[in-house]
């Protein structure tokens, strides 16, 4: 079966959209080829700085063909007394184009009525695929976008040709003024320019043939490869850092690998330092010892000539020594003072005027944090550390280190303190305030890193939700999402049960007290409870827990995660063990009829039958066992508690008229039931449960 390739080439495009153009294309090719009935068995991607392009594989010659059935009138109208076909049946024949003894008949659940089938030949492959990869082309979306020349079309970078070519001929289609060719280009420096390719299945090879290596997957095993081996030849291992490599990859079409040097001098600065000026703008690899240690060495990923590998080698080292230089001075300069010092400064760092200086901002993260050590029943050591933590966490904003290197922040307050003298434990809560970072990053290790970095994104929280940032579809410019997420994540991972939203308004109040124009309004704070309400629900659902179940544990403890959690983890399993739907059935029976009535007192003085007294008995017995469970946070336990009221509730049922003529019976039967739902309610919304 033939193959279709289609390459879209641009100037050079950045690593983050070339992978989600990677992305988009994986999607939409196999969409849109079954939206069009053409078979194909699998497609590839490619992708280089200069091009992004995918091959299918197996593509069919044509389109499969269409069955279309069209329902008609039913057989009592379609046909008359004598078998013959009534003007109905011939009308609706002829509008679906086929004859009337062509139409079945076919039984329903609502009895039998005429249908119409129609094939339609499949079209033609080459037919199809003009019009399919103009509309992959034009459906490519980035986060940034430009217009280039007079065009009014958008991509990442300026589209400069196209290539499509299906079995061995040009797919014609024209977009952004390009017609489509099987022409492309190789190596913009290392190659003579156009090359002419005969057949998908050649791509790959004739684009070697121009220094172009077209699959980045490849390409990264390549550099991997080249890394490992000069640093093997020098007695050392490369640090190879997954971020690095996965945008190194798509800055060459064509990779080489240097090992390069710098003044040993240098490596009395901290590590993270000295990895974050390699990486950061070079996108070098750090280089060990065996043993670990960091070497007087990097690794270069560059794109140019290999027969100029040393010329190249002495210009990264120009770079990087530069840049190690800055670190250097910078890093002097800061050592003059202890960190507590530059605490002063922070009182000229002002974010928003509505939210005061980064230094009251260090106060109300130490307020905060000494709330969350009062509810978690921490020691004066631990307070006390937490509090100094909250009250260094931003003095490094004023430091020249991290003005000149941002994302250092908290990294380098960390280095400082330990520098300055401060607790261990102090200096890595410094470091942890910011964790996690993003999705799958480590969580802070420690208890006092834990506080520091929950009251960190609560005030951030609190702060944008009271400014009215609140995120809209997919945008979240000040990360919100993600902060909401770390909490949940550290909550759980630490097993503290604090409640998000009393959190958030106790730094709300904070901030109103610091008088500077900052309102939590009414507006505010219900904005952020059903924003982290969403984000609850879509975490436990990622985490396979039934929606059905999420919604059961939410309604009860709301924004406490820890909680949530393990009344899901008891639900789960009363569910698999066959308790929960027996719970189910005797709760829905008493929802039904009690709902809108009180749960008042059960009055004895009311003609009573003995199914009825044993259950009111029960209910005393099983309401101790289920708030005795709950005390303890054993969700499952109070689940076990209920279940005695089943067998008594169904028979109550089965054995007494509930909706009796005397109303004072009627209304002490259902304050009874209403007394028995309030009590499951306790346990989990009962209400919100599904059954398949």
């Amino acid at each position: 079966m033939p193959n279709l390739l289609l390459e879209i080439g641009t100037e050079e495009l950045p690593a983050s959209a070339i992978y989600s153009a990677l992305e988009q294309m994986e999607s939409l090719v196999p969409a849109l080829m079954g939206k069009a009935n053409l078979a194909f068995e699998e497609s590839w991607t490619f992708a280089t700085p200069r091009r992004l392009a995918i091959t299918v594989r197996g593509v069919a010659d044509r389109a499969s063909a269409q069955v279309i059935r069209k329902k008609g009138p039913s057989l009592s109208v379609a046909r008359s007394e004598d078998g013959s076909w009534t003007r109905a049946a011939t009308g609706f024949a002829q509008a679906q184009g086929v004859e009337p003894d062509d139409l079945r008949i076919e039984e329903s659940s609502k009895g039998s009525y005429v249908v119409a089938v129609t094939e339609t030949e499949g079209i033609e492959a080459e037919d199809i695929l003009s019009g399919l990869l103009l509309e992959i082309v034009s459906s490519l979306k980035f986060k940034k976008s430009m217009r280039w020349e007079s065009r009014d079309e958008r991509f990442s970078r300026p589209i400069r040709w196209f290539m499509a070519i299906f079995r061995d001929k040009i797919v014609e289609f024209e977009y952004a003024g390009l017609k489509a060719s099987n022409i492309t280009f190789g190596h913009r420096r290392l190659s003579g320019g156009k090359v002419t390719i005969s057949l998908p299945r050649n791509y790959e090879h004739e684009l070697k043939e121009v220094f172009v290596m077209a699959d980045h997957r490849a390409r990264l095993i390549e550099i991997v490869r080249r890394a490992e081996r000069v640093c093997e030849e020098a007695g050392a291992v490369p640090v190879l850092d997954e971020d690095v490599l996965d945008e190194a990859v798509q800055l060459v079409e064509w990779p080489g690998v240097i090992l390069g040097r710098f003044d040993e001098r240098y490596l009395r600065l901290p590590r993270e330092i000295l990895v974050h000026a390699m990486k950061s703008h070079q996108r070098y690899l750090p280089v060990e010892t065996k043993d670990g240690r960091l070497e007087a060495s990097f690794v270069a990923i560059h794109n140019g000539n290999p027969d100029m590998a040393n010329i190249i080698r002495k210009g990264h080292e120009r770079v990087l020594a530069a840049r190690l230089a800055d670190a250097e001075f910078f890093f002097d300069e800061d050592s003059k003072r202890p960190l507590v010092d530059m605490l002063s400064d922070l009182e000229h760092v002002v974010y928003r005027s509505e939210l005061g200086s980064m230094a009251e901002k260090s106060h109300r993260l130490a307020r905060l944090i000494a709330e969350e050590c009062a509810e978690l029943g921490g020691d004066e050591e631990l307070l006390s550390r937490s509090r100094r933590a909250a009250m260094l966490a931003k003095c490094d904003l004023v430091t020249h280190m991290v003005i000149e290197f941002p994302a250092l922040q908290g990294t380098v307050g960390s280095i400082y303190a330990r520098r300055s003298g401060e607790h261990e434990l102090v200096a890595k809560a410094i470091h942890e305030q910011y964790l996690p970072r993003r999705l799958g990053d480590i969580l802070p290790e420690t208890v006092e890193g834990a506080l520091l970095s929950l009251a960190e994104k609560a005030d951030n929280l609190a702060a944008s939700f009271g400014l009215g940032h609140v995120p809209t579809g997919s945008e979240d410019p000040y990360a919100l999402r993600r902060q909401a997420l770390g909490m949940m994540l550290i909550l759980l991972d630490h097993g503290f049960a604090f409640s998000v939203s009393r959190l958030v308004c106790a730094s709300a109040s904070e901030l109103e007290a610091n008088a500077h124009g900052f309102a939590w309004t009414q507006d505010a704070r219900r904005a952020f409870e059903e924003f982290f309400a969403a984000r609850e629900r879509v975490f436990f659902t990622e985490r396979g827990y039934r929606y059905d179940l999420v919604e059961a544990a939410l309604v009860v403890d709301r924004d406490v995660p820890l909680l949530v959690q393990r009344r899901l983890d008891a639900l789960v399993e009363a569910r698999e063990e066959g308790l929960l739907v027996r719970l189910y059935t005797a709760f829905e029976r008493c929802h039904n009829l009690s709902r809108g009535q009180e749960a008042g007192a059960v009055s004895e003085l009311h003609p009573q039958e003995p199914v009825e007294r044993e259950v009111t008995n029960c209910l005393v017995d099983v309401a101790s066992a289920v708030e005795g469970a709950l005390a303890t946070l054993d969700f499952y336990g109070a689940l076990e508690a209920l279940d005695p009221l089943c067998e008594p509730v169904n028979r109550l049922f089965d054995e007494v008229l509930i909706m009796a003529k005397d109303p004072a019976v009627r209304a002490n039967r259902l304050s009874l039931l209403a007394r028995i739902d309030a009590l499951f309610s306790k346990v989990a919304d009962f209400s919100k449960l599904m059954w398949d």
